[in-house]
């Protein structure tokens, strides 16, 4: 239980990031945007816009603020920025975040981006996790104009808890989530509170 409050308290820190990283800003990108399977890194620094020495100090108890976030990303490869495409953050329970081969038509059929942090698994620290799936958000609206009402988050296995963590805690980021093969997470009801 003290894993799932530490969530809690986490999560009002969460929420003023995300709203000092302009979330919803226009893509700035120049030239060409990659398509296909390709990794590619960034720091929660470059990533955030402006932190106070309070919010830096909380997450470097958590990630090093020049810490490179490496993700795995697959952009359809019919994709067109004119028809914004959806976003797929996948919670993997191992070291790797790869799409897996199966996922890539569903993706190009319904015009998704997916995006996965490497080195997230079961065996990190769930607040560490929660942290890298909130910023791909962050991280792939930088880069590619999305349609902000087709974005999901999906896990397998302990990757698929943390997805419901996120997908409950989130619900104005994820419109959506998958749950596959694992305990899903559903916080106390305030009469099973009282009562404890």
């Amino acid at each position: 239980m003290k894993y799932f409050c530490g969530i809690y308290q986490f999560r009002f820190f969460l929420l003023m990031i995300l709203v000092s990283s302009n979330l919803h800003s226009e893509t700035t990108h120049v030239g060409e945007l990659r398509k296909g399977i390709f990794q590619t890194s960034a720091t929660i620094t470059e990533l955030i816009s402006e932190l106070s020495i309070e919010q830096q100090e909380l997450y470097q108890t958590i990630i090093k603020s020049d810490e490179i976030i490496e993700w795995e990303i697959y952009v359809p490869t019919n994709y067109q920025p004119n028809k914004k495409p959806g976003l797929m953050v996948y919670i993997s329970p191992s070291r790797t975040g790869k799409i897996p081969e199966r996922w890539i038509s569903l993706m190009d059929k319904h015009n998704l981006i997916w995006v996965s942090a490497n080195r997230s698994g079961n065996n990190i620290d769930p607040r560490k996790r929660l942290i890298m799936a909130v910023l791909a958000t962050t991280f792939v609206y930088k880069k590619y104009p999305v349609d902000l009402n087709r974005v999901y988050v999906s896990g397998f296995s302990g990757g698929g808890r943390m997805a419901s963590i996120v997908a409950s805690q989130f619900p104005y980021l994820f419109k959506g989530a998958i749950y596959n093969c694992c305990l899903l997470y559903t916080s106390p009801s305030p009469r099973d509170r009282q009562k404890s």
